[in-house]
């Protein structure tokens, strides 16, 4: 895994204003402990897909989804970096999910319909 990919999920887990109105901000250490985690597949409660730019193929942030078996409601959510906070919010072409949708992976614990 390139030194770049880890350094940039550091950078969104460490950054405050980023994590404001998350459940606080990580150290470098704790960040970087959970990147290598998710890499490693061993997480059994959190996945994290990348979210790349398409335009550029630049990092944009990720987005994640955390099961927690202590409480009945999942979160899935996202975290980008500064520089895409505008381009988040500008209108967009709509995307067609029907391709995207029919090649994603299924994961323990969840059944394809």
């Amino acid at each position: 895994m390139p030194r770049e990919d880890r350094d940039a999920f550091l950078s969104l887990h460490t950054d405050p204003e980023l994590r404001r109105h998350m459940n606080g901000l990580l150290t470098p250490q704790k960040a970087e402990s959970r990147f290598y985690e998710l890499l490693s597949g061993k997480s059994t409660n959190r996945t994290c897909w990348a979210i790349i730019e398409k335009e550029t193929s630049a990092f944009a942030g990720h987005a994640f989804l955390f099961l927690d078996d202590r409480h009945p409601i999942h979160e899935l959510g996202f975290l980008f970096f500064k520089s895409f906070w505008d381009a988040v919010s500008q209108p967009r072409p709509p995307v067609d999910w029907s391709d995207i949708a029919s090649t994603m992976p299924v994961f323990p614990g969840f059944r394809q319909r």
